[in-house]
């Protein structure tokens, strides 16, 4: 946060946060900062994409987290974070075979 403050327009020090605040189960307030995010990069809109899947996600918004992670995951196909979450969304779906998929792409991303 203190990052934040010091440079307000920095998407690095915003993503940063954002995905601590989802690692801390405060999807909230990662979605505000994802919502005043102007990013840049392709990959900087992926991630604030994946930020904004997984927070959703996690407040039960499953079809909507669902087209985030699938949007993040097309930006950067080498996220395993977003195809983790991804699988995370299906699995609450419970569509068990394209989780498992999902989880699979992901740990051949993380273990190649």
């Amino acid at each position: 946060q203190n990052a934040r403050e010091l440079d307000p327009d920095s998407p690095e020090a915003a993503l940063e946060l954002g995905e601590l605040l989802c690692k801390a189960d405060r999807s909230k307030a990662a979605l505000d900062i994802t919502e005043s995010l102007s990013t840049i990069s392709r990959l900087d809109k992926a991630r604030m994409l994946l930020i904004s899947g997984w927070a959703k996600r996690q407040l039960g918004e499953l079809d909507t987290a669902e087209k985030l992670l699938l949007e993040a995951t097309k930006l950067d196909p080498k996220s395993a974070r977003a195809l983790f979450e991804l699988g995370k969304v299906y699995q609450a779906k419970q569509q068990n075979d394209k989780a498992m998929q999902t989880y699979h792409k992901a740990l051949t991303i993380i273990f190649d």
